[in-house]
């Protein structure tokens, strides 16, 4: 992992449980001493399912954000090897730095005070998330379920 793992459990184990989920070409297995406070969900077929349980999300680049955004709950970047990937991988669609509705941090340190201090980096990145929310998820109403009823079978009892 590019964060260390011992210590984000000796600093924030009685305060957090990390729900693992790599990406799809990583592997990672935890050890039995870090059961108590991880546990690898890799594995689990439907991240959106694991986006419903987490008060905050730990990603990087990864697109999850736009959906997570949905929840209005917090986000946390962990950019530890920004740039590098900007300049030398794949790079990203955006700026992250400038659009990132959350901090970006760089180290387990930097992850550690994030985590301490959640709903307080949540409230000074409000303005952020709104504009990010704005942007990637206009369309995002809360109601697609009933806008689908609505349309086929309002459609079918028309005939």
């Amino acid at each position: 992992l590019p964060f260390d793992l011992e210590v984000l459990a000796q600093e924030l184990g009685d305060e957090c449980f990390l729900m693992l989920r790599t990406h799809y070409l990583d592997a990672y297995k935890l050890t039995e001493e870090h059961r108590t406070f991880a546990a690898d969900l890799s594995k689990h077929h439907d991240v959106t399912e694991l986006m419903l349980l987490a008060d905050v999300l730990v990603t990087d680049y990864s697109s999850v954000m736009f959906d997570f955004a949905n929840t209005g709950r917090p986000m946390v970047f962990y950019t530890y090897d920004y740039e590098e990937y900007v300049r030398d991988e794949r790079g990203t669609y955006f700026d992250l730095a400038e659009q990132a509705p959350g901090p970006m941090v760089a180290d387990t340190a930097g992850l550690v005070a994030a985590l301490r201090d959640v709903d307080a980096l949540h409230e000074r990145n409000r303005e952020r998330y709104a504009a990010f929310r704005a942007r990637y998820g206009e369309y995002e109403t809360g109601s697609a379920a009933e806008h689908v009823v609505e349309r086929f079978l309002a459609k079918g009892r028309d005939r």
